[in-house]
């Protein structure tokens, strides 16, 4: 069964800049939900080292969701990856990220998902890396962040939920 963070994750559809959030958001939500850079890197430097723990990889077709966030066509082939990031044997973030199988061609091959490795640590080594703003809502009492990264024009959608703890 799945977990409920990655559920909200999976099934969130209202999307929004984080304009629309301004006067909800305290100075620990924005740290967390609108950092650019690695949230692995930001976990590590609050608690020490962190671990990737798989929920679950698999392949599917692109929902019209997924193939409007990537900009591929409907029913694309995706690999699909939801993990949890722990610290202390602590979830702190759930991932859930989806990939066209065409993205980890020619120069992107090095992409692949590496099951105990965290996909920001492979995306931001990359000097072609680019992001798309980054979205957020609250889904079923999480607050979530996705965004939409290109690595060599290759679309890479991630998507975040945030443990309770991280938000105070």
């Amino acid at each position: 069964m799945q977990h409920p963070a990655i559920m909200s994750l999976i099934q969130a559809n209202h999307w929004h800049t984080s304009d629309q959030f301004r006067h909800q958001l305290t100075a620990s939500m924005r740290h967390w939900l609108l950092s650019k850079g690695s949230l692995t890197a930001l976990l590590e430097a609050k608690f020490g080292p962190v671990q990737l723990a798989t929920v679950e990889e698999y392949q599917c077709f692109a929902s019209r969701a997924q193939a409007q966030a990537l900009a591929v066509p409907l029913r694309t082939a995706l690999i699909v990856r939801n993990i949890a990031l722990q610290a202390n044997n602590q979830p702190l973030i759930w991932a859930h990220s989806a990939l066209p199988v065409t993205s980890l061609q020619g120069a992107n091959k090095q992409i692949r998902l590496q099951r105990h490795k965290p996909l920001g640590k492979i995306l931001f080594q990359h000097k072609n890396l680019q992001r798309s703003a980054i979205q957020i809502c609250q889904a079923n009492n999480y607050w979530c962040r996705r965004s939409v990264f290109s690595v060599n024009g290759q679309p890479i959608i991630v998507a975040e939920a945030f443990a309770q703890e991280l938000m105070q």
